[in-house]
């Protein structure tokens, strides 16, 4: 007999249900934690299937880290690499550090649990099971770095002047080190994207299997054992499928960063959205509650001030209004959003408007812009006019103007390239004007 709980599990005598593949291991997700676990069971001699939801591997690794700016000649673009933090992993000793195990398990459980965390308690104030994760987490992440750099799949480097977030804290005894890096054939800390690659690629080799587009719905659990014996899985109807797990389910799924229903009931709002891989709608969380799982701590995550439109394009009127509208409820005041221009190379600043003005929109003739390089102001009768938001003015001791191609500056409303000076420009772009493309 088969019965369903919720949707999102079936339980069912494993021979009675008609799957439709089968693996030793399934893993579910294909950012660096489903590689990490995919390798580590092929390792071991398991067959292993990956299901990703996503047209595309890598989940939210995928989207960490990346280049940016205009390399001069001769030189290598801004990079900004990916991660991983290790407690004592064996790189440590090349930089002249230790990190002893109660001496990290204090800071670690004083940054996961802060109004909790009391240094004389059992388990430092934590609950027990919680405590026992980040002992797990100290005990085998330098055995796992450790097998991924020796296998090929993952080669890694120290960070030797990457200080912790929180290097301040009396807790951290070892307040440099645990962060390590994967370099690419220049030296320079890869991307996520590239770690992707790279696992996904060793996995490959080693015979792991890997469908995209392949979202899990639910677990089947065998009635006699109560394990977890395999996975319903697919886009749709016709992509569906059942995976028998001989050995084991991973859940690699990645968080909830895109569910509007768990960030409400879980994160400190409001919250507007996520940029995590568009999988992250904790899929997780409803099989882990189907199963009886104890979830905790989920109420944090890292918030930032949010950017509305994306680095290389103009701030649009219409986010702008639909902002103001979706958050005005929650005492948002229009006057509070400022839209600003930026690059890395200036400290992410250049102009911004004054405290409290809002933002300016400007109406201006589509065609004229177009044909003529001239911001016109639209006619009140016009039906389509183009709306440009202001950006504010240019912060002090900072100098910007706009040229032509001959390098004359222009006249109002005439557009042209950017060009800025000021003490805030990053080594490289103060000898001289730099030029940026304006739009």
């Amino acid at each position: 007999m088969i019965e369903h709980a919720g949707g999102r599990v079936v339980f069912a005598p494993v021979d009675d249900v008609p799957w439709t593949d089968e693996a030793d291991v399934v893993v579910v997700g294909s950012g660096a934690a489903g590689w990490s676990a995919a390798l580590a069971a092929s390792d071991a001699g398991a067959s292993v299937l990956v299901l990703e939801k996503c047209d595309a591997v890598g989940g939210t690794t995928a989207k960490a880290g990346g280049e940016c700016g205009v390399a001069e000649p001769g030189a290598l673009p801004e990079r900004a690499g990916t991660w991983l933090w290790i407690c004592n992993n064996p790189w440590m000793a090349e930089l002249g550090v230790v990190d002893p195990r109660e001496d990290a398990l204090r800071y670690m459980a004083r940054l996961a649990r802060p109004t909790r965390y009391s240094p004389d308690a059992a388990h430092l104030g934590l609950a027990a099971d919680e405590f026992a994760l980040l002992e797990a987490f100290y005990d085998h992440g330098a055995r796992v770095v450790t097998a991924l750099d020796a296998s090929g799949a993952l080669p890694l480097r120290p960070l030797a002047a990457t200080w912790d977030y929180y290097a301040d804290l009396p807790e951290n005894a070892t307040p440099r080190g645990r962060a390590l890096y994967m370099p690419i054939p220049d030296g320079r800390e890869a991307t996520g994207a590239e770690i992707v690659e790279r696992m996904s690629s060793h996995a490959h080799r080693r015979g792991v299997r890997v469908r995209t587009a392949s979202p899990v719905h639910g677990v089947v659990v065998d009635d006699d054992s109560g394990d977890v014996v395999g996975v319903l899985a697919g886009a749709s109807a016709a992509t569906a499928s059942l995976v028998r797990a001989c050995g084991g389910v991973v859940f690699a799924s990645g968080g909830f960063g895109h569910h509007d229903a768990l960030r409400t009931a879980h994160l400190r709002g409001p919250v507007a959205g996520s940029i995590a891989a568009t999988g992250s709608t904790g899929d997780l969380v409803g099989i882990a509650e189907a199963l009886g799982a104890r979830l905790s701590n989920m109420n944090e995550a890292w918030l930032t001030p949010m950017v509305l439109d994306h680095g290389a394009e103009p701030v649009s009127a219409t986010s702008i209004r639909h902002f103001n509208e979706r958050f005005s409820p929650y005492g948002f005041r229009a006057g509070a959003m400022s839209p600003a221009f930026g690059l890395a190379e200036n400290a992410v600043g250049l102009t911004l408007p004054p405290p409290g003005r809002g933002p300016m929109i400007d109406r201006v003739d589509r065609q004229a812009l177009s044909r003529e390089g001239i911001a016109r102001p639209a006619a009140d009768s016009d039906p389509n006019p183009l709306e440009l938001v202001g950006c504010g003015r240019v912060l002090p001791a900072h100098h910007i103007r706009i040229v032509d191609k001959a390098g004359r500056e222009v006249s109002e409303r005439a557009t042209g390239r950017l060009e800025f000076r000021g003490p805030s420009a990053t080594s490289g772009v103060v000898s001289g004007l730099r030029r940026e493309h304006f739009s």
